[in-house]
């Protein structure tokens, strides 16, 4: 017997008078779950009065209270000043043996005065199989009906943004030397599947969907155990060269160089004895700064007060911005926003400005796009260092990182440029840099190199020229796609995982692999 359970509806109340902030991660609209249970999780944090504890209410009775006192880094990092935001979170698991058909919750949190504010209401559909009476929901076990006032019925609601889907707006819409065959794959035969990770953290906001959970990324190692066969990267290049690939095997990659991948994901990878290949951007092993797309985040996606007008030059031309009632992004409209995808629509003319910026810095030189950030740290009055949350790897965390057998470290470029936009000599100097960089630090061979951005246009035939001559083995791109026996090793396709549960990347993998998951 089966209950799929549907999550039909996910609506926000209007908070913002009694509550900083709050947010439901799951459920999201749109989910489908395949018991009939959901795990619920999210924060809150109380304006005046510290918010205690969150309640879920059908039909005026509360089924499950849970307290506030989760670790959120993130919702820290934008609060930082800000009493209780450190241990904002909570969650939890509702469990509806039998239920009505649809059912209706109400998520209210209980601040410190015992007064009750309405977080989000939610609708359900179970589908059965076979007939049941219905029933009352059943109460987790450590649960207890309380005969609490319900908070007021939810009012100004607006729906909460699905899960994000895989963008293609990495590629850079400039006028780049093109490269044939990028992401043309045989696919007949043994197939296997890259997977392209960036981070395991929570973040706010994400634009480019970079981050993924702890909890989902634990799913997807869990769904791949099931279904398919974990690998590394070594094996998946000696299968290519020796014509037996490996079928129904999946290598994991992250790129960039975060340091969550030591603390956050390496720890997820031993427990379900995982393989990974992780790519470094060796120019920012223990920089004092952020990687410069998060500046460009932190200065225009995060609350506060910008200058009305910003003036730059840039390739000798003169460019001028007005930000007009923009300049000011307080709470409420930076939560609002939050979920943003660069690939959508700019809801304010900040985030206009920080996706033109972003495509004008992304193929730049380094020497020229450190000037124009420093310009723009000076302009907004921001400080340059890093955020905890945001920084990359030290050359110790490197090498605590490397010296599991189950991570294998490859090479990203010294400061992550879209090749394609620059002469052949600084190419070859990103790429053979950052390989000696790894090599002198680790005392080892470093075989595999990812190629920044990844997307068509935004490297050539001369980068994989280059990336061969380099004495590199292999070379992964960012273009989707399966893996067959005819894939150029020098450009192996890769999908872009995003902060999907186990079930929905089951299906973005069946999309690249029909049946296969």
């Amino acid at each position: 017997m089966t209950a799929p359970l549907d999550i039909l509806e996910v609506t926000q109340a209007d908070t913002a008078e009694r509550l900083w902030g709050c947010w439901i991660d799951h459920p999201v609209r749109g989910a489908q779950i395949s018991s009939a249970s959901f795990y619920l999780r999210g924060w809150v944090l109380g304006r005046q009065c510290p918010a205690v504890a969150v309640e879920v209410v059908h039909e005026d009775v509360v089924l499950r209270r849970v307290s506030l006192n989760l670790p959120r880094p993130d919702v820290a990092a934008v609060f930082p000043s800000v009493p209780g935001a450190e241990r904002s979170g909570f969650e939890t698991t509702l469990s509806f043996p039998t239920i009505k058909p649809e059912l209706q919750l109400l998520v209210q949190t209980v601040l410190q005065d015992q007064s009750r504010v309405s977080l989000v209401f939610i609708r359900t559909r179970l589908w059965w199989n076979e007939h049941h009476d219905e029933e009352p929901p059943c109460l987790s076990d450590d649960s207890q009906p309380m005969n609490q006032t319900v908070a007021p019925a939810l009012n100004s609601i607006t729906t909460i943004s699905q899960n994000p889907t895989p963008s293609s707006s990495l590629a850079l819409p400039m006028n780049l030397p093109s490269i044939s065959g990028v992401g043309e794959t045989e696919v007949s035969g043994p197939t296997a599947l890259i997977l392209l990770y960036h981070r395991v953290t929570e973040a706010m906001p994400d634009p480019w969907s970079l981050c993924v959970t702890s909890t989902h990324f634990a799913e997807h190692l869990e769904t791949l155990r099931q279904h398919a066969r974990i690998i590394h990267l070594q094996e998946l290049v000696d299968g290519l060269e020796n014509s037996a690939l490996p079928d129904r095997s999946v290598v994991i990659t992250f790129d960039d160089g975060y340091a969550d991948n030591l603390h956050n994901a390496k720890r997820i990878l031993e427990r379900y004895d995982a393989p990974a290949t992780v790519f470094i951007t060796t120019g920012y092993i223990g920089h004092s700064r952020e990687f410069w797309w998060d500046t460009l985040e932190k200065l225009f996606l995060g609350p506060g007060r910008l200058p009305e007008s910003l003036q730059l030059t840039i390739d000798g031309c003169v460019f001028h911005w007005e930000l007009g009632e923009a300049a000011y992004y307080d709470h409420s409209t930076f939560w609002r926003h939050r979920r943003w995808r660069a690939n959508e629509d700019p809801p304010t003319p900040r985030h206009n400005l920080y996706r033109v910026l972003w495509k004008r810095l992304a193929l730049m030189a380094d020497g020229e796009r450190r000037r124009i950030v420093d310009e723009l740290l000076a302009w907004a009055g921001v400080d340059p260092l890093v955020r905890s949350t945001h920084r990359s790897l030290s050359v110790e965390e490197l090498r605590v990182l490397a010296s599991t057998e189950l991570v294998g470290i490859g090479a990203h470029t010294v400061t992550h440029p879209a090749l394609a936009a620059l002469p052949a000599a600084l190419q070859r100097d990103e790429v053979m840099q950052s390989k000696t960089r790894l090599e002198e630090l680790l005392e080892r061979p470093i075989s595999w190199f990812a190629y920044p951005f990844g997307s068509s246009g935004t490297y050539a035939e001369e980068s994989v020229a280059l990336v061969r001559q380099a004495g590199f083995a292999a070379a992964c791109s960012a273009v989707p796609g399966p893996v067959g026996l005819r894939t150029d090793r020098f450009q192996l396709p890769r999908l872009h995982v995003c902060d999907w549960d186990g079930d929905e990347l089951a299906r973005q993998l069946s999309s690249l692999v029909p049946g296969a998951f």
